[in-house]
């Protein structure tokens, strides 16, 4: 069975409490007497010593003396003669009693004592009273060759005192143990209080919770104690936090190099496909003009014709990734200019017009005021303009619109590329910008897109510092970017409405 804390400090005090009261009770029953008449008999033989002293020199302050050490010491003092004569007692001089009175010595004191006397001028005795049945203790002294001193005191008024004081000590050590088990009570629950507190506020530690704190009440060893803890808990507290998020980003890293290396592998095919066809073409009709197949010059321009058009495709595609490559390297340089943003918008939508034509689609241009000036580099930009309509091209629907705005703001320039079409899912509107990643495969592989369009775009904004983003609306998507009027800020993603 599991006791608390509080539990043993109550036993072990009220144990050590029962302990010194038990001590001290039979030190009590055992020598306090012995000490009243080991203190009694030092006293009667000090006081017996400086009578000798006093004796034969001055009989009036012998018997002040005498008298004083009979009230002090409640005995009483006699002197005898050798022979057994009482020269000064309490029996001189009252009535019935004369001077030279004889007590019989020899039978109150014996024979022994007197020759221990006599030999050793001192000497000790206790004795009980054949009369009154009274135990004394006698002191004796001789102060010349002729003359006894004796020092006679009860000892049972010492015994009657122990006893007394022995019952008495009964109710103090009883008092003793109710105050001492109260005392301890209140005691261990002081001292276990903060201990418990102290463990609640570790177990929730244990358990990963870091809110609990210890209140801090006292200014000792626990209430050091308590602050090393919260310092602990905090320092505990923040550490796996830290932990927490960069397990939460090497876990996303790890999906993120993951997702990127199917990507690449999926590049890797889709190349492979890309250059697959191209070069079997190149490779068939370049046999077909080597053997002769062809007669007439109309077959034969035909035939380079083809060639010339799938090399070109080869060239741009290989364009497309050493301009990935430098960017993300960070060797790509930019030749920074103002110049006119509408003109150059403009220009790309020109350039696109047979298309629309061709595909029946509806271009909407929206370009608001004559002439935005802004800083950057207009091949890039239009590199970004060309990816964008293309992009848009690819992804219409069957009601073909497409819609190009461009707008002036303070600082900045904005430009929106719309498209009606199927939405992009939310899951993957930022992956878009990645390399190599395409949301539909086989529909990018229907557009010969290879997933590097939208991820050219990204990096040529990023270093222009441009804002940029796209925007899935109630009936289509919208892609936008940011230009400065002048050197902008750092770039940001913004997939929100502008």
């Amino acid at each position: 069975m599991k006791r608390s804390i509080a539990s043993k400090l109550f036993i072990s005090i009220t144990l050590l409490i029962v302990f010194i009261v038990g001590i001290s009770w039979i030190i009590h029953t055992q020598y306090l007497e012995k000490y009243y008449l080991d203190n009694k008999k030092e006293d009667l033989y000090k006081y017996g010593m400086e009578l000798k002293d006093i004796y034969g020199k001055s009989q009036q302050d012998l018997y002040n003396r005498i008298e004083y050490i009979e009230d002090a010491t409640s005995s009483e003092v006699m002197i005898f003669d050798i022979n057994g004569l009482m020269e000064y007692g309490p029996t001189i001089n009252r009535p019935g009693m004369g001077r030279n009175s004889r007590l019989g010595m020899m039978g109150i004191f014996n024979k022994r004592l007197l020759s221990q006397i006599i030999e050793d001028e001192v000497a000790f005795q206790f004795y009980e009273h054949p009369v009154l049945s009274t135990q004394f203790m006698l002191y004796g002294f001789r102060l010349n060759p002729e003359k006894i001193l004796i020092i006679q005191s009860s000892v049972s008024s010492i015994s009657d005192s122990v006893k007394i004081a022995q019952d008495f000590y009964i109710y103090i050590g009883i008092i003793s143990l109710i105050i001492g088990t109260i005392v301890a009570y209140l005691l261990s629950r002081a001292i276990s209080t903060p201990i418990i507190r102290l463990n609640n506020v570790a177990t929730e530690m244990s358990k990963l919770n870091f809110k609990h704190k210890y209140i801090v009440k006292s200014n000792d060893e626990i209430g050091d104690l308590g602050t090393t803890l919260n310092y602990l808990s905090e320092q505990l507290d923040n550490t796996i936090t830290s932990l927490n998020k960069a397990n939460k980003k090497l876990k996303a890293d790890i999906e993120k190099e993951k997702e990127l290396d199917n990507m690449r592998k999926e590049f890797i095919s889709t190349v492979s496909h890309e250059l697959k066809t191209p070069i079997a073409l190149v490779s068939g009709y370049a046999e077909g003009l080597k053997d002769n197949i062809v007669d007439n010059k109309e077959d034969r321009e035909f035939y380079c014709e083809v060639i010339m058009e799938e090399s070109n495709k080869m060239k741009n595609l290989v364009d497309d990734l050493l301009d990935i490559s430098q960017m993300e390297s960070g060797q790509f340089t930019l030749n920074k200019r103002l110049f006119d943003l509408s003109w150059l918008v403009n220009k790309v939508v020109d350039k696109y017009r047979p298309i629309f034509r061709e595909r029946d689609i509806n271009i909407k241009d929206e370009i608001v005021g004559n002439t935005f000036n802004v800083y950057g580099d207009p091949e890039r930009i239009e590199q970004v303009l060309i990816n964008f309509v293309n992009n848009s091209i690819n992804h219409v629907d069957d009601k073909k619109i497409i819609q190009i705005k461009v707008q002036e703001f303070v600082d900045k320039v904005v430009v929106t590329i719309f498209n009606t079409g199927e939405l992009i899912p939310e899951e993957e509107i930022y992956k878009i910008w990645d390399s190599f990643y395409r949301i539909d495969k086989s529909r990018s592989r229907k557009y010969g897109g290879t997933g590097l369009g939208l991820s050219i775009v990204s990096n040529i904004l990023k270093i222009h510092n441009s804002i940029f983003g796209v925007n899935n609306l109630e009936d289509g998507v919208e892609f936008w970017f940011e230009i400065k009027k002048s050197e902008g800020e750092q770039f940001s993603i913004d997939n929100k409405n502008h």
